[in-house]
């Protein structure tokens, strides 16, 4: 079932409060920085702890250029925030507490694993293999893959693909992790095609039906 506009919202604010819970204690040690990469205005918050802050950066750089060039219209604008703190998952928020749609994306220690996520392989496993940017990369494209399905489709990107059962069997012929649920299978059918994969016609079809972007 797709989400009501009051259960959009709902949801937008309580992760509005769950990423700022993360965040907020880590700003008074974070450098920020502010690019236009490819037209899109990016904050980039780093902490001055996180070993891997300038590989982040470029994978930053990278999946936002890699998303525009690839002809998806990202938000205006983009914050992110990097950090190998424990307090920090790799993830994307998409809502404000005015229910305005926005764009935050944190990279924890996991977007740059090159040993892989633990216990679910994605395709940033596949295609960054060895390299910790072009894993981060493909992390970023990843979790810009939630933001564009949210902009096409908001009802069903907070309704039915975080709710329908999962067909494990065809996410599995993704990746492990398109295999949790509809949203995640989505964005890496998404990130795939961005690195030339090819799939078949069943991923296709239940990629459209759940309106992948």
């Amino acid at each position: 079932m797709a989400a009501t506009d009051d259960d959009i919202e709902r949801q937008g604010k309580l992760s509005r409060h769950m990423l700022l819970g993360k965040i907020q204690p880590l700003v008074r040690t974070m450098n920020f920085y502010t690019e236009n990469i490819s037209g899109i205005q990016c904050k980039i918050g780093v902490d001055k702890s996180d070993k891997d802050g300038a590989e982040k950066i470029i994978g930053i750089r990278r999946g936002v250029k890699r998303v525009v060039d690839a002809g998806y219209q990202l938000l205006p604008s983009i914050e992110f925030y990097c950090s190998d703190s424990a307090h920090i998952m790799t993830e994307a928020y998409h809502r404000d507490f005015a229910n305005t749609r926005s764009c935050v994306i944190c990279l924890s220690s996991t977007a740059t694993n090159v040993a892989g996520m633990v216990g679910k392989l994605g395709i940033a496993d596949t295609v960054g293999h060895g390299s910790k940017t072009r894993y981060c990369e493909a992390v970023v494209v990843h979790e810009l893959a939630h933001s564009l399905h949210e902009i096409k489709a908001p009802g069903r990107f907070w309704g039915e693909a975080r709710q329908d059962a999962m067909n494990v069997d065809l996410g599995s012929t993704v990746s492990q992790y398109a295999a949790v649920n509809w949203m995640e299978f989505v964005a890496e059918v998404f990130t795939g095609r961005l690195y030339g994969f090819t799939y078949p016609f069943n991923v296709n079809l239940a990629y459209g039906s759940y309106f992948g972007p």
